[in-house]
């Protein structure tokens, strides 16, 4: 069962409210991005050139990011690094909890954290990702495959120390910015199609961040509080009394 996203500015709850307006902003519904009317949205001009000003300006535009990574490190012993990339609207790290080898078979533990270019909201997700290495034969060089095979989304066992140490970080680094729940950036909306996704329907992670879970099936393995970061809906429920019977 795939889980949509209610795209309702005028929800009770506020996070969805104001998602829905940004990926209105930004994004055509129902209109397919190969289609010469998608890139005539203005949301879509003003997003590409966001992408555009990072690609030209890309050394510049990424050293406060990358003095928010060095400063990370002096708080922790993990291994701390930029994983976005100059086309993305989002900056990204992962902070390296555990790493074991096994011949052609790579098992990574790690904590992905991104901050939107396009929106005052960022991410932090534990993931389990397994690597494959091999060598292709027709393009002569390493490959690896990946997938991403269990998420915890909340601070949870061998995650929580890193979690709450980047929450922490990014929550003063970026006093404005909001914590959006694994719960939201996972749904999908309807007719959401990103210039760089040919995946149908998108993720609101898509919208916001990058294509991290392109790839991954609808229905991810979790650990730990699934809900970690969401907001009361302001819907309150009244039992009464039955009628009396005449």
């Amino acid at each position: 069962m795939i889980n949509e996203f209610p795209l309702n500015s005028n929800s009770r709850n506020k996070l969805i409210a104001e998602i829905s307006e940004i990926i209105k902003k930004y994004y055509p519904i129902d209109v397919n991005n190969l289609d010469p009317t998608y890139a005539e949205y203005p949301g879509i001009v003003e997003l590409m050139k966001i992408v555009e000003e990072n690609m030209t300006h890309y050394k510049r535009l990424i050293k406060p990011w990358n003095d928010f990574l060095k400063k990370l490190r002096t708080g922790s012993t993990k291994k701390i690094h930029n994983s976005g990339f100059m086309h993305e609207i989002a900056f990204s790290g992962e902070m390296i909890i555990q790493q074991s080898n096994y011949k052609s078979l790579k098992h990574i533990k790690k904590i992905v954290f991104s901050v939107s270019l396009i929106a005052p909201m960022f991410s932090i997700l534990g993931i389990d990702e397994t690597l494959i290495l091999d060598y292709h034969d027709e393009l002569q060089h390493d490959v690896r495959y990946s997938a991403i095979n269990v998420v915890t989304p909340s601070p949870y066992k061998e995650f929580e120390t890193g979690f709450n140490y980047i929450l922490k970080s990014i929550q003063e680094q970026f006093p404005n910015y909001k914590f959006v729940p694994f719960y939201v950036t996972q749904r999908f909306v309807k007719g959401l199609q990103t210039p760089n996704s040919y995946i149908g329907d998108c993720r609101v992670h898509n919208a916001l961040f990058n294509r991290l879970f392109d790839y991954c099936p609808n229905n991810i393995f979790l650990r730990g509080d699934k809900s970690f970061g969401l907001e009361p809906s302001n819907i309150k429920v009244t039992l009464l009394p039955p009628p009396p019977l005449d």
